[in-house]
């Protein structure tokens, strides 16, 4: 349905017939609205289905249950495909839990708590040159939260600093800020409160998410593994994310884990690392956004998890 919703777009944009139009016989919501006032003898003579109960309009309801009545707004915003059809997993996920269905990734893990569609990987198959993670001063507690992003734009947008000029982004980093709201609900806080939930360090600080990125756009495919550790009982929330470009394709890699004290030092350990193969190809900022995107929706869900 989701990717559906695109292809009417195409439809009515007129570089295709007979696709999703042809399927729904132009029975959406707007048509329906514009005749449903029109006596039944009217729609019948003008060759209108259903001319009793009006069109059939239901195909729409579970779109405007996540996006709204102006979803179709919201889908035009959209730079191209692969930017709408990265707005599906939050889809999936939003519909699933307002009407209390499996979710695909939750019932993939039913079997002893795994992912069966990710393998449980081991700490030495995470090259030990890219385990390179930032000093971050975490105030007392463990309720302490930070996003790592190597692009400055991308984090001074997202903490407000700097204005968001292109219109096709306000989706995304709505879902973004949406999802940084949820986390403190949930009672947590940046690393000291004087900070900003994502911080920005330079890309030899960033070397995790870089080499995740680089990994998939090798892989030409998406990804996602989880490891397992034993979880210490005092611990911070944190994640890396960066996007890349190559001349026929794109990635955004992230990996969400947890930081505790040993012997005085910090020690980084991330539970989940993934990729996303984006073709056809998006900018290099957009992959960026992307990537931060799956870092705050994957961080939510598991600091769900393990409350």
């Amino acid at each position: 349905m989701h990717s559906n919703a695109w292809r009417e777009k195409v439809v009515e944009g007129g570089a295709h017939e007979k696709l999703l139009q042809g399927i729904r016989l132009d029975q959406n919501r707007r048509f329906g609205d514009s005749v449903k006032h029109e006596p039944v003898k009217v729609r019948r003579l003008h060759n209108m289905a259903h001319s009793r109960t009006g069109h059939v309009i239901e195909w729409e309801d579970i779109l405007i249950a996540h996006y709204g009545e102006n979803w179709r707004e919201k889908r035009d915003a959209c730079e191209n495909e692969s930017t709408w059809k990265s707005t599906g997993a939050e889809f999936v996920r939003s519909i699933c839990l307002k009407y209390g269905l499996p979710h695909p990734r939750n019932e993939a893990r039913s079997a002893g708590g795994k992912d069966a569609s990710s393998e449980s990987v081991a700490r030495e198959t995470l090259p030990e040159n890219q385990m390179t993670w930032p000093s971050i001063p975490w105030d007392n507690g463990s309720l302490r939260f930070v996003f790592i992003v190597d692009c400055q734009p991308l984090h001074r947008i997202s903490c407000g600093v700097t204005p968001l000029l292109n219109d096709s982004y306000v989706p995304l980093f709505t879902r973004i800020l949406d999802d940084i709201r949820d986390i403190f609900k949930e009672g947590f806080a940046p690393p000291r409160l004087v900070d900003d939930p994502v911080l920005w360090v330079d890309r030899g600080k960033n070397k995790m998410a870089d080499y995740l990125c680089n990994v998939t756009m090798d892989r030409k495919k998406s990804w996602r593994k989880e490891r397992s550790i034993d979880m210490p009982l005092d611990f911070n929330w944190f994640a890396v994310s960066d996007g890349g470009a190559r001349p026929l394709c794109s990635a955004c890699g992230w990996a969400v884990g947890i930081c505790f004290v040993v012997d005085r030092l910090q020690k980084f350990e991330p539970l989940v690392v993934a990729g996303t193969y984006l073709e056809p190809r998006v900018n290099s900022f957009l992959a960026e956004a992307l990537a931060l995107e799956h870092a705050t929706l994957e961080m939510k869900e598991l600091m769900l998890r393990f409350r």
